[in-house]
């Protein structure tokens, strides 16, 4: 063991490591993040909970084919 891992390991509390803090922006962001995840979960819920009109399958179907054919992948 050498002097310095010597006077770490006799240190009380030596095997957790130092604590970051986030800054204000990192606060800011995780809270931005929560907001907008607590949206869409609202979002979710509501429209699984909307009655589905006839045909929407099939232009939900089509809309992800053309995102998918917009990046270059063929769907299936």
């Amino acid at each position: 063991m050498t002097a310095i891992s010597a006077a770490l390991a006799s240190h009380p509390g030596a095997h957790l490591a130092p604590r970051a803090l986030p800054t204000r922006a990192e606060r800011l962001l995780l809270s931005l993040t929560h907001a907008v995840e607590a949206a869409m979960i609202r979002r979710l819920q509501r429209r699984a909970c909307a009655p589905v009109a006839p045909g929407t399958d099939a232009v939900e179907d089509r809309r992800t084919a053309q995102a998918l054919g917009a990046v270059g992948i063929l769907p299936r």
